[in-house]
Order: structure tokens, then C-alpha cells, then sequence
């Protein structure tokens, strides 16, 4: 998530970007009132008529070597054949643009919407569950065969970050962290069990188009386990759905080297980070508020502070299991 000062519609900053792709005017205005700002601010526009989404990002919260090995990477699947979105180039041939606006400096790419509804909004029968799992096996099969790119950031570089703005945590979540790093180094990183991750595998980033799926949102791909990226899904799941997804994703990536027994670790990984990136968001807030906003400073507080409870609450039950600590 952006930090909080970022959550603030910008209409003006948007159409100032959306001049470098081609658009359609008459229907802007509509479209663009059903905006969203989380991790980036992304707006819908129409194209020829098609679904679009214009994304921006403040330059303080990413570098364009980070983005453009997002599309990089998005490309490379795609020519692959996964079913994900598809990164639409601006009017100088380029798929992400940098921004000098009033409101500083922006990062700006869009993409074509995909078909279909979230699988959130969809009932999880056991075809579409099974489809779920073998997008992500298609994912990961593709991402075996990719040279893993240097600017995207691998689980150290995250939890080096993270560590970072844990200094003002209570000391067992900086702990935490730095016990996670010390167990997922010891972890065997083979070409079936470590590569390029979608990082945010989860129902609303899969799209169900009455056949198979597609997938959007690579904003947080990283490199680390694939275990990771199959824990996150599994988590959305009812526990008797689950083995269906397994089977999906199976089917699509027998090669990977998936341990069950690693889930615990990759979750605690997933708490810390969620943790860290709540506190970033909201270590700056906007001068002038919006109405809306301390419902949702409440809202995040609230969850950082359970994340932070169960992290604790783990930590001394693993105490007094010795044979469990790290």
C-alpha cells in the first residue's frame, strides 16, 4: 500500500498522463470516477471502446527498474501462453512513462482490462477451482524457464526493507523478521522451488471468464519460493476446496517442488511483511484529510495490530517447543 498522503484522487494528474495513450475523451469522465488507490492509483478509461486501466505511481514509492522488469517479466508469460494482462504501449511505443507533474514525480504504464468477473464475485465450483490452481501452475512453469531478472527485489531485499521500518515495532516483530530470514535461507532454492512469483495470488487478481481464468496485478511480483504464491491462494480457499487447487496446479506445473511443510515459515514471512508495509503506509498521512480517511487509518491500525498479535502469540507457543525454534 501507498503511504497515506498518496490515497488522494488526482484527476488532474491522471488525464496529464493519459495524454501519452491513446484514449477516449468522451467517455473519461465516467469512467474514471471508479478510480482505486492502494498499492498504486489506477483508473479506468476506455480505448476504442475496450476497458482500460491507467496506472500511477509516485517515483518515492518505485524506480523504472522495477517496473520495467514487471513488464518484462508479464511479457515473457504471456508469450508463454499465461493468461494475464496485457500492458498496453503508450504513443511512443513505450510501456511505462516517466512523469514531472505539479504533484511531483509520477510513474505512469496501463493495461487492458481482461474478460471476465473476479473469482471473489464468482461461486468456487470445483471447475473453477481446479482453472485457479492451474493458472498459477501455468505461472510458475512459465517463470521456470525465465532468467530470474535483477531489479525485481527477492525475499532478503524485502525483509531487509522491512527490517527497516520494524525498528519502531515492539522488538518481538523485529525479531521476527530477522528469525524468518534466518529459516528461509536455509531453505533449498532449486529452479523447481525458487523463481519469479506473482506475490498477490489472491480471488480478486483472478479473473474467471467462464472458461479458464486471468491474471492481473504483477505490481507485487518478487522473487522467492513458489510456495509462497500457493499458500497465498490457498488461504482463500475452504479447507475441502483446497486439494482441487492442488490438483489444478499439479496438473499445470508438475516440476514444482512444493513442500507443505515449508507453509508455516512462508506464512510467518507473508505476516511480517503485511506488517511492514501497513506501517509504511501509515508513517505519512495528507496534510488536509479527506472525510473517509481516519475510518480507514482505524481500519489499518486494526489490522496491523492483529497481524501483530498472532506474530507474538506464534512466537511464544514456538518457545516452549524447543525442537521448534529457530
Amino acid at each position: 500500500m501507498l503511504k497515506l498522503k498518496y490515497l488522494v484522487e488526482n484527476f488532474d494528474l491522471a488525464r496529464m498522463a493519459l495524454q501519452l495513450w491513446p484514449h477516449d475523451e468522451a467517455t473519461l469522465a465516467e469512467r474514471m470516477r471508479y478510480f482505486r488507490i492502494s498499492a498504486n492509483a489506477v483508473y479506468p478509461y476506455e480505448c476504442n471502446g475496450k476497458l482500460c486501466f491507467l496506472r500511477l505511481c509516485p517515483a518515492e514509492e518505485k524506480t523504472l527498474p522495477l517496473i520495467r522488469e514487471e513488464l518484462r517479466f508479464l511479457s515473457l508469460i504471456r508469450e508463454a501462453g499465461c493468461p494475464a494482462m496485457r500492458p498496453i504501449p503508450s504513443l511512443n511505443g513505450e510501456c511505462f512513462r516517466h512523469i514531472r507533474s505539479p504533484w511531483g514525480v509520477w510513474y505512469a504504464c496501463a493495461f487492458e482490462g481482461v474478460p471476465g468477473v473476479p473469482l471473489e464475485q464468482v461461486e468456487l465450483t470445483e471447475e473453477v477451482i481446479t482453472r485457479y490452481g492451474e493458472a498459477l501452475g501455468q505461472l510458475h512453469r512459465a517463470s521456470m524457464d525465465i532468467v530470474i531478472p535483477p531489479a525485481r527485489p527477492n525475499f532478503l531485499d524485502l525483509l531487509k526493507w522491512s527490517a527497516a521500518i520494524l525498528e519502531d515495532a515492539p522488538y518481538a516483530i523485529f525479531r521476527e523478521c530477522r528469525d524468518v530470514r534466518d529459516e528461509l535461507l536455509k531453505l533449498p532454492r532449486g529452479p523447481f522451488a525458487f523463481g519469479m512469483i506473482h506475490g498477490d495470488f489472491e480471488l480478486d487478481n483472478v479473473f474467471w471468464d467462464g472458461e479458464g481464468c486471468q491474471v492481473i496485478d504483477f505490481d507485487d511480483c518478487m522473487v522467492h519460493f513458489y510456495a509462497l504464491d500457493v499458500v497465498i491462494a490457498l488461504d482463500e480457499l475452504a479447507a475441502d476446496a483446497q486439494e482441487a487447487f492442488l490438483r489444478g496446479y499439479r496438473s499445470a506445473c508438475p516440476e514444482a517442488r512444493i513442500h507443505t511443510e515449508d507453509f508455516p515459515l512462508l506464512r510467518r514471512f507473508r505476516d511480517v511483511y503485511q506488517y511492514a508495509r501497513i506501517m509504511h503506509a501509515l508513517s505519512e498521512r495528507p496534510e488536509e484529510e479527506p472525510d473517509w480517511m481516519p475510518a480507514l487509518v482505524s481500519r489499518l491500525e486494526g489490522r496491523m495490530n492483529a497481524i501483530g498479535a498472532k506474530i507474538q502469540q506464534e512466537r511464544k507457543a514456538r518457545k516452549k517447543r524447543p525442537w521448534d525454534r529457530a
